[in-house]
């Protein structure tokens, strides 16, 4: 791979993660009117709810209701983030070389995955809110979308290009990080940087790809890397 398509291909690289950032406080702006209207209950539980159960019990049944909102909103929000991934790595396939052809996404895997991602986050927010109770802050709405938003575009984001990838029978593909200070070390260049494996296959990390759900939650949480087609196993 010349020198200039590597650059081309970091330079489209860096343009994908600032525009991500800008996706995930995107996505929690979308999320915070659905959240104020559970902490405004909250707070109405919280002065009449006698002990811990009757709380938990009564945000749990809020939560039920506004379960089905927040999901349809995270998967509309992430089938637009996967086709944004799709597209971007389309591009970076034709600066490499490679044909880049475009194909309709299935999105079933990435809607069972986040809905699953999304009822995770939600258990999480009764107790959250029970130690909490005494002192809710008027933009917790904010701290409890961010999280979800923090876990699904990106993974939205390689979830599209995974698919590209696919599409375009793409059978190698190399681990790219962002490089900088806040890369983990089995990320950054003395890890799972530049390993090439083919696509599916594990990394020495455990991930199948950046944000596999069935990884370590070590290995995946605030994960910035990334895939790129590679023509062999060796580079």
């Amino acid at each position: 791979m010349g020198r200039r398509r590597r650059v081309a291909a970091s330079l489209l690289m860096l343009k994908g993660f600032s525009r991500r950032l800008e996706n995930e406080r995107k996505m929690a702006r979308r999320l915070q009117p659905t959240f104020a209207d559970l902490l405004s209950r909250a707070r109405l539980f919280a002065g009449i709810a006698p002990d811990r159960e009757t709380f938990t019990k009564a945000i749990r049944g809020v939560l039920s209701i506004y379960r089905p909102t927040i999901r349809d909103t995270v998967l509309n929000l992430a089938r637009r983030e996967a086709l944004k991934g799709y597209r971007q790595s389309i591009a970076e396939m034709r600066k490499l070389g490679f044909v880049g052809i475009s194909s309709p996404i299935d999105f079933t895997e990435l809607d069972k995955d986040l809905t699953r991602l999304v009822d995770d986050q939600l258990k999480k927010y009764p107790d959250f809110l029970w130690h909490r109770r005494d002192s809710l802050p008027p933009n917790l709405e904010r701290g409890l979308a961010r999280p979800i938003a923090r876990a699904v575009a990106p993974y939205a984001l390689t979830y599209g290009a995974r698919e590209a990838l696919h599409h375009n029978n793409i059978r190698y593909v190399e681990w790219v990080s962002v490089g900088d200070e806040r890369v983990r070390l089995t990320h950054s260049h003395a890890g799972v940087h530049g390993q090439v494996r083919e696509l599916g296959k594990e990394f020495s990390n455990g991930c199948r790809w950046p944000k596999d759900p069935s990884a370590p939650l070590k290995e995946t949480v605030n994960c910035r890397c990334r895939l790129r087609p590679a023509l062999s196993p060796v580079l």
